[in-house]
């Protein structure tokens, strides 16, 4: 977990230290509130909820890279913490105004409950994206949603599992 978050870290700085940054309006950094929902076939979904930190890269006006970096808790048991990222590749347009884009991507995140257990187990895959928003002159809101490879959350188990996310996004365009 920890080596794709530094992974991440770097290609994000590598993308905004780009010359093609010296255009405006192309890069944004921001805020978001998270939820994920993990739905065995049978029995009781898990949902958390947290924050996020989003970053997103327009290279043109119809392809960006955009990511989270998230911090969640168990909707029932603030005990139990889910941390982690995501990133994809949004195709759709992404200029001033009404955006909207589809997503292709991956995620990387560690479940733990510090205060019950030292155990802790990682998660990780593709996801499929989609989402809608506004963008200002300097500002951006955002919400999307992504379903996620669950073959990591169903182990041995022999369930079958969805798993999806959510997030609303508030995002300073620079």
């Amino acid at each position: 977990m920890k080596k794709s978050i530094l992974i991440a870290s770097t290609l994000l700085m590598g993308v905004f230290a780009t010359p093609a940054m010296a255009e405006e309006g192309r890069g944004s950094i921001g805020l978001g509130s998270y939820g994920l929902t993990v739905a065995p076939a049978v029995g009781v979904s898990d949902s958390f909820f947290g924050a996020a930190l989003v970053g997103t890269y327009d290279f043109t006006d119809n392809i960006s890279v955009a990511g989270h970096l998230y911090a969640l808790t168990h909707e029932l048991n603030s005990a139990i913490e889910m941390g982690g990222l995501d990133i994809m590749v949004r195709v759709g347009k992404n200029g001033l105004g009404f955006t909207y884009f589809g997503a292709l991507g991956l995620y990387s995140e560690t479940l733990s409950a510090p205060s019950i257990s030292t155990a802790t187990f990682d998660y990780s895959g593709g996801l499929l994206g989609y989402g809608i928003g506004y963008n200002w002159g300097s500002v951006n809101v955002t919400w999307e949603g992504s379903l996620r490879s669950t073959g990591d959350y169903e182990g041995n188990t022999g369930n079958s599992y969805v798993a999806a996310t959510g997030a609303l996004n508030v995002s300073y365009r620079f």
